[in-house]
């Protein structure tokens, strides 16, 4: 049996995501096929502005989803004990 986390679990974070892939957007860079792409490749890494945002986002995200991994693990737990006990 699959569970599937609904897409509003990430609801809260898609802000903060478009926020701090504007960076892109800034430079005219939609995509690695840009006309521009390869002279600001290194203005992601080199901005501590840009780059440390962006990893707080990727450790919250990951956070967010092992928090959703771990309370819908408990709920099959208990799912699990109730039906084996009727």
């Amino acid at each position: 049996e699959i569970v599937e986390l609904s897409p509003v679990t990430w609801l809260p974070l898609i802000p903060f995501l478009a926020l701090d892939t504007s960076v892109d957007f800034e430079h005219d860079v939609i995509s690695a096929a840009s006309a521009n792409a390869f002279e600001t490749c290194g203005d992601f890494i080199s901005t501590p502005g840009v780059f440390y945002p962006t990893v707080a986002l990727q450790v919250l995200g990951l956070t967010w989803g092992l928090y959703n991994f771990w309370k819908m693990a408990s709920i099959k737990g208990m799912l699990t004990l109730s039906m084996m006990l009727s």
